[in-house]
């Protein structure tokens, strides 16, 4: 963790306090910005009011109330040297190819723990191509920042991606517009460590985008791509997002209204169903498809964290929050059109691209009837004292 974000950060629990750096066990320098800057590699965070304390491990600061952390987590700050005395080893900052090689553990090491799950080969070849996907190609997210560069009012200076997982969309935001500061907050802790290795310019927290540990209007773009499906509490994601930021690229998928899943189950009517009747539906499709990975489990899984949440009613919770949303489904699909990679759906996706007439045509009623099958919205909401 940079000590620059320092200020931008506020206590999760008490919502008011500012938070300082208490101690500090081990810290390298990176050169940013042809500035030498310190980063915190193991050390300890405290709220200046309620005097809550969180744990940075690994560069990462876990701004979370203790009862989210993990047992990991609790127990390094139980066993934490408070002693002033205590030393601060420094060390060499990690190379590329160091941070490259971790990454590349990681994944395998999580790829290891599922493959167990699944006998058949076919199962485990699909995981080993999440990996390689992950490796090459998660960063290759040109078309959302093509998507969005004409609808924004200013060159960002400091950009948040919220639910950014691995961090390839927010590697490729960083890649694009080079901002001061890039931050990614994420609460899976399986993620975090792999968006950290994956660029060194970024910034990662583990916290929830419910309850963000950040100040008010402290971001100039904020990114969300396929995060809010998986928040129950989604309205209020959206509050935070409005409170801490002035101009949003939103994505998720699915849309609710959409008849088909796409991204998670994969299969026909289960955005419309209940979810006993989902189950079956999705466990019966795969099994005519033969993808054997699809067990009730993972099913049962897979419908107990995602949320298909109408297109409609994020446009409404927005204009309540005084939010004004800009549907961008044509935008991105005209831009994804012209991309060289497709991770899903290519061949549909470069048929559109040959015909662009026919492209206008079905996104655009797609967007008239809301039922387009991924939601892109550009939000402004800027900090009404400034204006």
């Amino acid at each position: 963790m940079r000590k620059i974000i320092l200020s931008m950060l506020r206590c999760p629990i008490c919502k008011k306090g500012d938070l300082e750096l208490k101690h500090v066990r081990t810290a390298f320098f990176i050169v940013k910005n042809k500035h030498k800057e310190e980063c915190v590699e193991q050390g300890l965070i405290e709220c200046r009011v309620c005097h809550a304390r969180f744990p940075i491990i690994g560069e990462i600061p876990v701004l979370l109330p203790q009862e989210m952390m993990s047992p990991e987590e609790i127990r390094f700050l139980d066993e934490y040297d408070e002693s002033p005395k205590a030393d601060i080893i420094e060390f060499k900052a990690p190379t590329t190819e160091q941070r490259y090689q971790r990454m590349k553990a990681l994944l395998e090491k999580d790829a290891f723990y599922r493959e167990e799950s699944y006998p058949d080969e076919k199962s485990k070849a699909w995981i080993r191509n999440e990996v390689e996907y992950e490796l090459r190609y998660a960063h290759l997210k040109d078309k959302y920042v093509k998507s969005l560069s004409h609808k924004l009012k200013k060159q960002p200076k400091a950009i948040l991606d919220i639910g950014g997982g691995q961090g390839g969309t927010l590697a490729c935001f960083q890649q694009e517009f080079k901002p001061e500061i890039a931050i990614l907050i994420d609460l899976d802790d399986r993620f975090t460590p792999i968006a950290k290795m994956r660029d060194e310019r970024i910034d990662v927290i583990r916290g929830d985008g419910t309850n963000m540990p950040f100040k008010d209007k402290v971001f100039d773009l904020t990114i969300s791509n396929g995060c809010l499906e998986h928040v129950r509490e989604w309205p209020s994601m959206l509050a935070e997002i409005q409170r801490t930021g002035n101009e949003t690229y939103l994505s998720y998928i699915p849309n609710g209204a959409f008849p088909w899943e796409i991204g998670h189950l994969s299969a026909p009517l289960v955005t419309w169903l209940p979810k006993k009747a989902a189950r079956l539906v999705c466990f019966c499709w795969h099994k005519i498809l033969r993808n054997k990975q699809y067990t009730f489990e993972l099913i049962d899984h897979l419908l107990d964290y995602t949320y298909f949440v109408h297109s409609r009613r994020v446009e409404k919770e927005c204009r309540r929050l005084g939010i004004e949303p800009t549907n961008m489904f044509t935008t991105y699909v005209m831009e994804a059109a012209k991309a060289t990679y497709h991770h899903t759906y290519g061949k549909y996706v470069q048929f559109l691209g040959r015909h662009p007439w026919f492209l206008k045509l079905v996104t655009g009623m797609l967007t008239a009837l809301h039922i387009e099958p991924i939601v892109h919205y550009y939000l402004y909401h800027p900090d009404k004292r400034r204006v």
